[in-house]
């Protein structure tokens, strides 16, 4: 003779106290924390550029003195725009 016993049980939807605060809190962290990394990535290109801008700038100064001063110009609006994002 053989026997099955079948039970139920009713499942519990149970979340740790305080995981959701916590995983806010995580999200804004690595997001601060991304847009930083980011910023920083920005502002480097950036001053490369406006590195490369005043290179070109100096090649250009005998020959074509107004597009050397344009370029310069360039550069230096480039590296104002930086100072104004902080």
């Amino acid at each position: 003779m053989a026997t099955t016993l079948t039970l139920h049980v009713a499942t519990r939807d149970i979340n740790p106290r305080g995981a959701k605060a916590l995983g806010e809190f995580a999200a804004l962290v690595f997001g601060a924390v991304g847009r930083s990394f980011r910023r920083a990535a920005e502002r480097r290109a950036a001053l490369r550029a406006a590195q490369e801008m005043r290179w070109v700038a100096r090649s250009f100064e005998a020959s074509q003195p107004n597009l050397a001063a344009d370029l310069r110009a360039a550069a230096m609006r480039c590296e104002g725009m930086l100072d104004e994002r902080r």
